[in-house]
């Protein structure tokens, strides 16, 4: 197959989906007739996605698939001394032995990153100054039109030159097509920008001959120069090295008491060797160059050690701990970072900075249109996640789901997710051992963005098609952690769902697909009720379609999903006209008391009460509760507010009540034969009856009353 691309805007580094898969992209030379191997490519749906650079915004290109796929992968990003490159400041081309080699822009220690997760690296030294051919052109006698100039040089190569591994040659500014002759080697003729030939194999040591013909088009003169330059190429091949995803690092945790995937990359056939705690684990890379080996299980621990990777080269992760370990998701209320949070809270963040034994692994808001092998992140320890937190603000982000593209920022720029870090904090002071959570979070993002493919298939829901773009989330921020062992994840997600019906299933899928990515059977999953919220900004009082379609999608997820839970927090300081509460610390601190009660069996305080059951007195409605440990009360001492009645379920009036020992007797004037109650399902309800332990009654919708 064969597609031809043209007509460029502007000159510059460039992407584009072709609608071909399982080939190798080439570009093809018609002039020529040669073609050249594309090295930066990827799977995008049913196609493939193509990265070049053009020179001049009349270039053209004919890109043909036929060639079967590089068992080595393809090669998708690049560093240069640890700082992303684009395609321009290093070009990536084969040689006839299949072995990539970059020619840069500047000297440095190179690495790329292919498909597959290898990385290969190459150090490109600096190379002699450009020998500059100025003065002694001599004109050819005119033989031809006027629109032609030839000229030609006999000049003597430095040695400096002579002993460099590839030269070009570059005629500088060219009107408008010029052709060039070294040594009797005549080269093909360029007319378009850069005007740059490799003539390497041409040169020769001492007297080199020179000759330069330029045509121009009436009514321009041709020209060229006005220096022409010989300049080493900057290039070196890369060696493909041992590897892992940026998921393992210093300072990193490893879960207790599982079996521990740790997995990366190196050449095929490659014997890999990691060494932790005593433990020995050995592997060979398979014919994709991926390999992976599992530790055993293995006691929490607080002692500082190292882990050791070996195989042509050496790795080592210092400072690694194993203790616990939890995924931290959502949109932006778990996103939210100390620069978003009551101040005050950022002050007992603070009192943390010396704790070495809570961790976090923290993703940059990133998208991908494939599934990568490699997430964009890095681990910190207490110092660096709250040292003068007020600095810490959320970089603005952009959104995949309308197709922006991602805004770079730096990883130490960014704060961790704050309702993470009191969970992990609480978790760790409660249990005694080192706790860390991966803080993977995207502010306005839908839970289609979460889910993995094999979630879909194991709920029963169809798969996204090929390209869509909530997968991209996902595709750069889930799906590379897996299958980084860990318990369980905390969740924090659903405003952007608001209007959907399908929340449930969905959140079936979540569980599903975490489930089987991270190999963890029915892989705890503890949800933070959505915050109530003026949606409708005042024009609906009544709307109740978050409760309807997220809260009741919770609730019952919390019974009937295996390894589910949810904690209330509408009683968290909250402003209904702020859609992001900034009381996060009760929120991670309860989240953790449920993963205390439900994941390690303390005896702790881990929900709210809720409904049980409500029996008709006469023309009150009594309404008693389920869960409650010290007794019913309100936040601010007057009664029992947001209770209604209705005697159709379906219209409501609002509703006196009272306390009465473990109940509450509810009843209405305007209504004497009540048939159902409900309790703050509206989306802006903030209803103040609570437990004496302190945590909030839940909200309910409505509910029959027996006779």
């Amino acid at each position: 197959m064969i597609f031809f691309l043209s007509n460029f805007s502007k000159a510059g580094q460039f992407e584009v989906t072709l609608r071909s898969s399982g080939k190798a992209p080439e570009l093809f030379n018609p002039v020529t007739g040669e073609t050249r191997k594309i090295a930066r490519f990827w799977p995008d749906g049913e196609g493939t996605r193509v990265a070049f650079h053009v020179n001049d915004p009349a270039d053209s290109f004919f890109v043909v698939f036929r060639d079967k796929l590089p068992a080595g992968g393809s090669f998708v990003k690049s560093e240069r001394d640890g700082k992303p490159l684009s395609t321009a400041e290093l070009e990536i081309d084969y040689d006839k032995g299949g072995s990539l080699i970059g020619v840069a822009s500047q000297p440095g220690n190179y690495t790329v990153t292919m498909s597959t997760g290898a990385q290969q690296k190459a150090h490109i030294p600096p190379a002699c100054e450009p020998f500059v051919i100025k003065d002694g052109w001599v004109a050819v006698p005119r033989q031809e039109a006027p629109s032609t100039l030839t000229q030609e040089i006999v000049f003597d190569l430095p040695e400096t030159l002579a002993k460099a591994k590839a030269v070009k040659l570059d005629l500088g500014k060219v009107n408008v097509m010029a052709t060039a002759t070294l040594n009797g080697k005549e080269f093909e003729t360029l007319w378009m920008p850069p005007f740059e030939l490799d003539v390497t194999k041409a040169l020769k040591p001492g007297k080199n001959h020179l000759r330069v013909k330029v045509v121009a088009t009436s009514p321009t003169s041709p020209s060229f120069g006005p220096e022409v330059r010989l300049a080493p190429v900057l290039s070196g091949v890369f060696k493909t090295q041992v590897s892992l995803p940026r998921v393992f690092g210093s300072k990193m945790v490893l879960q207790r008491d599982r079996k521990v995937p740790i997995w990366g990359a190196a050449e095929a056939g490659e014997e890999v060797t990691v060494a932790f705690a005593g433990q020995v684990k050995k592997t060979r890379a398979d014919s994709n160059g991926k390999w992976i080996v599992k530790l055993d299980p293995m006691p929490a621990s607080a002692e500082s050690r190292t882990m050791t990777v070996k195989g042509k080269n050496e790795i080592k992760f210092d400072d690694v701990l194993v203790g616990e370990v939890w995924l931290a998701s959502g949109q932006s209320n778990m996103q939210w970072t100390w620069g978003q949070v009551l101040p005050e809270q950022r002050l007992q963040a603070q009192t943390h900075k010396d704790n070495r034994l809570v961790r976090a692994l923290h993703l940059k808001c990133v998208s991908a249109r494939s599934p990568q092998s490699d997430i964009d992140g890095a681990w910190k320890n207490c110092a660096e996640m709250v040292s003068n937190p007020e600095k810490f603000n959320l970089s603005s982000t952009s959104n995949p789901i309308a197709g922006q593209p991602d805004i770079s920022c730096r990883i130490e720029d960014e704060g961790v997710s704050a309702v993470g870090f009191f969970f992990a904090a609480k978790l760790q002071k409660e249990l005694g051992v080192p706790v860390a959570f991966i803080s993977s979070s995207w502010g306005g993002m839908p839970i289609e963005c979460f889910i993995p493919d094999e979630g879909y298939t194991a709920a029963g829901l169809p798969l996204p098609k090929p390209g869509d773009r909530a997968k991209t989330v996902g595709n750069a921020m889930i799906l590379p952690l897996a299958p980084y062992a860990l318990r369980g994840a905390i969740w924090y997600q659903g405003e952007s769902n608001r209007g959907a019906s399908d929340y449930f299933q969905k959140l079936q899928a979540l569980s599903a697909g975490w489930s089987r990515i991270f190999q963890v059977k029915n892989i705890p999953i503890l949800q933070a009720q959505i915050a109530p919220f003026d949606y409708s900004r005042g024009r609906n009082p009544n709307d109740s379609t978050l409760c309807n379609n997220i809260w009741a999608a919770q609730y019952r997820a919390a019974r009937e999903i295996p390894s589910m839970g949810i904690i209330p927090l509408h009683d968290t300081r909250i402003d209904i006209k702020d859609i992001h509460p900034p009381d996060k610390q009760p929120v991670g601190e309860r989240l953790a008391a449920l993963a205390l009660n439900s994941q390690y069996g303390k005896n702790v305080v881990a929900t709210g009460p809720s409904f049980a059951a409500a029996k008709r007195n006469g023309s009150k409605v009594v309404v008693a509760f389920k869960d409650i440990g010290q007794g019913l009360v309100t936040s601010d001492g007057k009664p029992p507010t947001w209770f209604e009645l209705s005697a159709d379920g379906t219209n409501f009036v609002p509703a006196d009540a009272t306390i009465v020992g473990n109940t509450v007797e509810v009843s209405a004037s305007s209504l004497r034969e009540p048939k159902f109650v409900r309790m703050g399902w509206k989306e802006i309800a903030l209803p103040n009856l609570k437990d004496k332990n302190g945590w909030p009654v839940f909200s309910f919708a409505a509910q029959p009353v027996a006779p």
